[in-house]
């Protein structure tokens, strides 16, 4: 039987150590770590406020306070597959406190997935809500389908929204008493846009009528549409998970951005400890002589 050398013997004391051990822990073990501190972010730890309340996001906040009954509100859903879940938080903040108000809801998208996106993960959440405020469809909310165009759709609310046709189940658009008094863009009191690429609605119906806008979209949108922020044409905006952490807050309601923001900052700190543990495996290491080089 070969007798190990005194090297051999070295190197297999080293691995036995714990600097080696802490520098080779198995990536399964991290996984797990990681999928229990986002369960606990979501479901187990308290859900402490925002720091901050963002101005564009208390300005959004404060338009739909404002809104009255009866008025009359656009919801835009442009969302799609490729940003969905960052502008979901803000989109549902949006429709479920201007539901609060019980004011009127004209909704259609103009994005391929929007259709799927508002039947499947906004309707679901908002149906409750609007039987428990006593919405009736055709009178209090409507919804038109998908429009291929955002400029086309916008010119003709702007000029004579009778010319959209019908609704989603084939209603002539005039038959529905949600249209009432609904003669030009002037009479729109609010734009809830969520998405992508909301210059249309601004080009059409903001610039014609000074109508208040505010929008959704994911945090990179902000860098997109501050320049809309800055000249007055979009008067407020929630930046993704974070925007709408604060929006839910502000409407006393954690949902998705306030889980998601918590989860993914619990990732962030499981990265930090885990490049802290590897430097000081590596600096144990080299101060047992557990590295040669």
């Amino acid at each position: 039987m070969r007798k190990k050398d005194k090297k051999e013997v070295n190197e297999m004391s080293k691995e036995g150590s714990i600097w080696w051990k802490l520098g080779h822990i198995r990536g399964i073990y991290l996984h797990i770590t990681l999928v229990l501190l986002f369960i606990a972010a979501m479901f187990g730890l308290p859900k402490p406020p925002p720091e901050t309340i963002s101005p564009y996001v208390q300005k959004t906040y404060d338009l739909i306070e404002s809104l009255e009954p009866g008025d009359l509100v656009i919801f835009e859903c442009r969302n799609d597959y490729a940003w969905y879940v960052t502008h979901i938080p803000g989109a549902l903040g949006m429709i479920k406190h201007a539901i609060s108000k019980k004011v009127r809801i004209i909704e259609y998208e103009t994005a391929n997935e929007g259709t799927m996106i508002f039947n499947y993960l906004i309707l679901p959440v908002i149906k409750p809500l609007m039987d428990e405020m006593g919405y009736e469809y055709g009178k209090d909310f409507v919804r038109l389908g998908y429009f291929v165009g955002g400029d086309a759709v916008y010119s003709i609310m702007a000029e004579d929204p009778s010319d959209l046709g019908t609704d989603v189940y084939g209603t002539p658009i005039r038959e529905l008493p949600v249209f009432e008094g609904f003669e030009d863009g002037s009479d729109i009191k609010l734009i809830m846009f969520t998405g992508y690429y909301l210059v249309p609605a601004i080009r059409q119906i903001v610039a014609r009528h000074d109508t208040d806008m505010v929008a959704c979209s994911h945090a990179g949108g902000l860098q997109w549409w501050y320049v809309y922020l800055q000249t007055g044409q979009l008067d407020g905006f929630i930046h993704g998970w974070s925007g709408g952490r604060e929006y839910e807050h502000l409407i006393g309601q954690p949902g998705l951005g306030t889980f998601g923001s918590m989860a993914v900052s619990m990732g962030f700190y499981l990265c930090i400890v885990g490049i802290i543990i590897t430097n000081v495996a590596y600096v144990g290491q080299l101060l047992t002589g557990g590295d040669e080089k």
